[in-house]
């Protein structure tokens, strides 16, 4: 099994990879850009306001899973 891009969005965000949630209302994309400079990633969280980015720790590197566990949201990357 291997990972594909959901959708482009755009030279600031890269590539969406994972669009997962319990609901429409409550959905999260993880993706992020891979290219000449250092890998980014990107975790977005469905609000009612539209589209929120969660806060990642510096260096951050491109997700290409988000999933839940429990509580727990857990994300998966270019570096495992």
């Amino acid at each position: 099994m291997g990972f594909g891009v959901v959708a482009e969005l755009g030279p600031e965000l890269g590539m969406a990879m994972s669009v997962w949630g319990p609901s429409a209302a409550e959905a999260m994309v993880a993706g992020g850009q891979q290219g000449d400079g250092p890998s980014r990633g990107f975790l977005l969280r469905r609000t009612p306001a539209g589209w929120e980015p969660d806060v990642l720790p510096e260096g951050t590197p491109m997700l290409d899973w988000v999933g839940r566990a429990g509580d727990d949201v857990w994300t998966v990357g270019l570096q495992g």
